[in-house]
Formats: C-alpha cells, structure tokens, sequence
C-alpha cells in the first residue's frame, strides 16, 4: 500500500503552534502548586483504578476491559486533534492522578510521558503499540518541505504513520496489553477483567471479518482522503489511499489531472474528511475536484461504530460506481 499525496490551497484560518514540551512542562508546575500534590491520596474513588491515555483509542480500550473499575483520564478529549490541541493544567492535573498512563507512540504522548516521569516517576507508562509494524507515510508529507504547516504530531520522527489504531487486528494486540497491565495492577479483579478482554477481542476480530468479506470486491481501490489517516486501515483490507495535504499551496492542475486521470476507475468516489479538518476551504477542493465530502473520525471514542461507518460509506460509494 502506498499513500499519494497532493497540496491544498491555504486554509482560511492559521493557527499559532507553541513548543509542546513547553507548554507541558509549564502545565505541570502550575498543576504542582494549589491544583495537585503528587504525593498525597488520588482524587479519584477508592474502589477504581485511575488510568491515564493519551489517545482516544486507548481510551475505548481501557473502558471496554475495566468497566466499573477503572476511571480513564484522557488526555485528547474527542473531537479535539492532537496537532493542534494544548493541554489544560486541569488535565494534567487530573493524569498526575493515574496510577497507568497507556500511549500509542504518537509525539503528542511521549511529550507528556517525558513530562510526567519527571513529575512522577512512579507512574507506570505503558507502550501498547511495542511491536506492532508500521507502515510509512509518503515522503511528500515530511516536514522538511518548505511552507509545510503541519506539526510534528502527525507523525513519527521516523516518517512512521501513527495511526495504528485503524487496523482493527493491531487493536486486539493492543487490547490484549491493555488487559495484562489492568490484571497485573488490580489481580483481584482478574475473573472479570478476562471475560471483559474476551468479548472485545471477539468483537474486534468480528469487525475484522466483517471488513475482510465486505471490501474483498474492492481490493486495489483508492480512498480519497484529505489527511492521511486510514494507511493501516486501507493495508489491512488490500486498499490505497490517496491523500490530499494542506502545505500552504494550491493544487497544481497537473496532479488533479494525474489524481483524476490516471486514478479514475480504481477511485472510490468520495473524498472522506475528519471533523477536525472540516473546514470551508477543504469542502471547496472536494467540491472543485467533483466529488461529495464524507465525514469520518479516526479520533472516535466509539471506535466499533468509527470503523463500521466508514466500511459502510466505501461500501456505499464503490457500489454507486460499480452499479451493484
């Protein structure tokens, strides 16, 4: 699987971008005096364990498997991008309270990570994407393009894709973790927390299924996305994506003609946006290049219901060309 990228024209609103760690770090003194004290007894109640995440993948993972017993502090809300989004003293307060803090592996994360070992070493921080396999993103949305307005968040430093979470087998590896550290931190709790394990797993692997036999006609499509977000999901059932990346400029006609051209028949005739992209700007490219805007979010809390939206909205497009 390849990821293609071509540029957009400028969006109409520019966001300022502060050094993270920064911010962080600042985040936490100010949580250290009159918010929170470290080392005193955990806000949250007695009967559950507090678990800090930084994704919302993360999150539906430790709900689905510690249920009642477990309180999940979320440091992305839904609906926010963490490429964007700053973290509120509140919010780092509150994770300071975590007795786990589970990451993805995304540079928004491993800032709060380093962050919170220095304010709290004892906390355990746990890497649920250990040896899952990346697949990279296309060399044309590295930074060191000129007048590239993304920040580092969106990827890795190695040019990693980070979205792991899309390919509904690298969630059950990483359910699978995420159940062996809640049964290590709460052993009395094991019985359920395995039943609770199980039925996610079962149905993530249904999900999994379901997509395999559902987009097994459309394997060697092209998904028109505006950011790059779905590489692990379009990998894991034999799809391509192509991306369309804001870097300060328009389009050239020569890559809509190549997108367009060349792309036509294998091209699943919607361009899916994020609602953190949703912007007027972009529903105008879609719009210029003729193709209706699809909205789906990758950020989801609900990720079962994210991952079987979007296998219905290709579904839905493919079958509007292919006239079945």
């Amino acid at each position: 699987m390849r990821t293609h990228m071509i540029q957009d024209f400028p969006l109409s609103i520019h966001m300022r971008r502060f050094p993270f760690q920064a911010l962080v770090s600042f985040l936490l003194i100010v949580a250290g005096f009159g918010i929170h004290d470290a080392s005193g007894e955990a806000s949250t109640s007695a009967e559950k364990t507090a678990i800090g995440v930084g994704m919302p993948a993360a999150s539906f993972l430790a709900r689905e498997i510690g249920q009642d017993k477990v309180e999940v502090i979320t440091a992305l809300p839904e609906g926010y991008n963490h490429e964007f989004s700053s973290i509120t003293p509140q919010t780092m307060a509150r994770l300071l309270d975590a007795d786990i803090f589970l990451t993805m592996g995304l540079p928004f994360e491993n800032q709060i990570v380093e962050a919170l070992r220095q304010r709290k070493p004892q906390m355990i921080i746990v890497g649920l994407d250990e040896g899952i396999e990346r697949i990279r993103m296309e060399e044309d949305h590295h930074h060191s393009h000129p007048g590239h307005e993304h920040s580092a968040a969106c990827e890795t430093e190695t040019g990693e894709d980070p979205h792991i979470w899309m390919d509904p087998l690298n969630m059950i590896r990483m359910a699978q973790k995420t159940g062996m550290i809640l049964k290590d931190k709460m052993p009395l709790e094991s019985d359920g927390l395995n039943r609770n394990l199980a039925m996610l797993v079962t149905r993530l692997q249904a999900l999994h299924n379901n997509n395999m036999t559902k987009l097994h006609p459309m394997k060697g499509s092209l998904i028109l996305t505006y950011h790059p977000a779905f590489g692990y999901y379009a990998e894991a059932y034999g799809l391509n994506q192509v991306a369309v990346e804001s870097e300060g400029k328009s389009p050239s006609a020569r890559k809509i003609s190549d997108l367009l051209g060349n792309s036509r028949e294998g091209l699943i005739r919607c361009m899916l946006i994020q609602p953190q992209f949703n912007t007027p700007p972009i529903r105008r490219l879609a719009t210029r290049i003729s193709l209706p805007v699809e909205v789906v979010d990758p950020l989801s809390t609900d990720y079962i219901g994210m991952i079987e939206h979007l296998t219905d909205v290709l579904l839905s497009y493919h079958s509007k060309v292919s006239g079945s």
